[in-house]
């Protein structure tokens, strides 16, 4: 393992700092503090099925990161000898993302279980480390990003310098994410409300994982409809409300369509979306084609004006 200049410190242990995960696995013997243990046997999981677009946020309140250093999986073993190094899923590619936008990409050794270094282009107080892709294990239902320790090293002055435990939470709070589509449309349904996803098409792009239509009823006579975008977070819908009518309170179709044409990911983080409105039923013949084009960065999914 190659040692850092000496004027580098470890900082998450050594001065105020931040630590958040994109998710954890339902299992309580594995906690999010796992990754930050400095415990090689024990790993912070994501959750279930949540592999390519999982995430950790750090920041410091004082200095700099310079780099990170992190092992591509869980390298701890079982109480039977179980390797979970090879038994789990381990990382190979990742990006690391600051100030909403992509700095670098890198790819690691799924076969080397000591940690793994990746030097930012500049010092930086705050990066989110993505996972790109990653190699399956051995066992085919572990299907969860495992990482068993991780740390940044830097620049601090050296009276912010004590040891500490760095705090460490799960999710983002501010994302306007909606993580389990039929439990949102469940919540949305009943007194004159319904909800549903419509016109799916799946993406095997990560971490563009599908695209469809959202569909809410609100009142009798108004549907509301939008372009629902999945990442391995859930589902977004940054983009436009079209309203759509109804002739009459019999329950007859809106009077407008909506509907998807294509989706083209243009780059890693970008894709770019196609939807048509055809108004004509509404009295006033009227069609039109509109693009967006949506982005994915260090907190969240955002779309352009469409044009």
């Amino acid at each position: 393992m190659v040692e850092p200049p000496a004027a580098f410190v470890e900082l998450l242990h050594g001065v105020p700092s931040r630590v958040r995960v994109s998710s954890q696995v339902k299992n309580s013997a594995i906690a999010p503090k796992h990754l930050l243990d400095r415990d090689f046997n024990t790993a912070w999981n994501s959750r279930t099925g949540e592999l390519e677009g999982t995430w950790i946020d750090i920041s410091v309140e004082q200095g700099a990161i310079h780099e990170l250093r992190f092992t591509v999986g869980h390298t701890g073993v079982g109480p039977e000898g179980e390797d979970y190094f090879e038994m789990n899923p381990r990382i190979r590619t990742v990006s690391l993302l600051h100030a909403g936008g992509v700095v670098k990409m890198a790819a690691l050794d799924t076969s080397v279980r000591t940690l793994q270094r990746i030097e930012l282009p500049a010092p930086a107080a705050d990066i989110r480390l993505r996972i790109d892709d990653v190699e399956m294990g051995s066992k085919a239902k572990w299907r969860e990003v495992c990482i068993s320790e991780l740390e940044a090293w830097g620049t601090a002055p050296a009276d912010a310098l004590t040891p500490r435990e760095p705090p460490i939470a799960v999710g983002d709070s501010d994302e306007p994410v909606i993580e389990d589509i039929a439990k949102y449309c469940a919540q949305n349904t009943g007194n004159g409300r319904s909800c549903k996803l419509d016109q799916l098409k799946p993406i095997i792009e990560p971490p563009w994982l599908g695209i469809g239509v959202l569909e809410r009823v609100e009142a009798k006579n108004t549907v509301d409809r939008r372009v629902a975008i999945q990442t391995a977070r859930g589902w977004w819908t940054p983009t436009e409300l079209v309203p759509c009518g109804r002739p009459d309170d019999d329950g007859d179709e809106p009077s407008c369509r909506f509907s998807i044409a294509k989706a083209t990911v243009s780059a890693p983080d970008t894709i770019e979306i196609t939807y048509s409105i055809d108004r004509s039923e509404e009295g006033t013949p009227s069609q039109v084609s509109r693009t967006i084009t949506c982005r994915i960065d260090r907190t969240r999914v955002t779309c352009s004006e469409p044009h």
